[in-house]
């Protein structure tokens, strides 16, 4: 199945809480992304988005998180901008009281180290 990165902000919003999150990591799937051409640069750099499915009371729904990456040297890829995730995801407390977008994006960011994404876009081919 293939989806733009940026699509994942009109799915559906799903609530969780921190550790219901962190218990859905090892469920996580690249769905798409893609390789773009850099005319300065023989680097590459591209979007990602994964994405795991919600069971429970979300039954049916996924939660994506998607993000740009570049090449900072040949082999070794980096998030382009850490504070720039996006997502379907709203993190909640106990109380279903919705965090505060720092908190999201600390536990969107401890995601992303838990994937495989680097080798993922590594193995990806070049533009053409």
């Amino acid at each position: 199945m293939f989806a733009h990165a940026w699509q994942v902000t009109t799915w559906k919003p799903v609530q969780l809480t921190p550790t219901q999150f962190s218990e859905l990591l090892e469920k996580f799937e690249k769905i798409s992304s893609n390789v773009l051409r850099s005319p300065r640069s023989t680097l590459r750099c591209g979007q990602a988005l994964w994405a795991a499915p919600v069971e429970g009371r979300h039954r049916g729904d996924r939660i994506g998180i998607a993000w740009d990456w570049a090449e900072v040297r040949e082999g070794v890829v980096a998030l382009v901008d850490p504070m720039r995730l996006l997502s379907n995801l709203q993190l909640v407390d106990d109380d279903g009281i919705c965090l505060d977008e720092s908190a999201l994006v600390v536990h969107l960011n401890t995601a992303l180290y838990a994937l495989d994404w680097q080798s993922s876009a590594m193995e990806q081919r070049r533009p053409s």
